[in-house]
């Protein structure tokens, strides 16, 4: 392999390094507040609010969710046999408000 060979894919990885930075980045500016309600000086509920994130963009990168529970929410549970669900919470438009870990959910339907 020549230098400029060597070169080309070092400087390939670098900028592969820099988007993949950059892309973190902004998943996490979309994703970065969270809520958390105490009671007793304990959390009771832990909430992410996203950013301007709607229905679709979201099940773009979390796939399909696996039950409407009510009109609102829409419950992922990749794993029935542990305790716990994601409750994801939308408004009328799509636009997601908040997404919580909640007991298990049965997805009986």
């Amino acid at each position: 392999m020549q230098w400029g060979e060597k070169m080309k894919k070092i400087i390939i990885s670098l900028v592969l390094i820099v988007l993949l930075v950059a892309l973190v980045l902004s998943i996490k500016s979309l994703y970065e507040t969270k809520q958390i309600n105490y009671q007793n000086d304990k959390v009771q509920r832990f909430f992410v609010i996203p950013n301007n994130v709607y229905i679709q963009a979201f099940t773009q990168v979390h796939g399909n969710r696996d039950k409407n529970y009510n009109n609102g929410t829409m419950i992922y549970d990749d794993n029935p046999f542990n305790q716990f669900s994601v409750k994801v919470y939308f408004d009328p438009n799509g636009q997601i408000k908040a997404i919580e870990n909640v007991n298990q959910v049965s997805l009986s339907y």
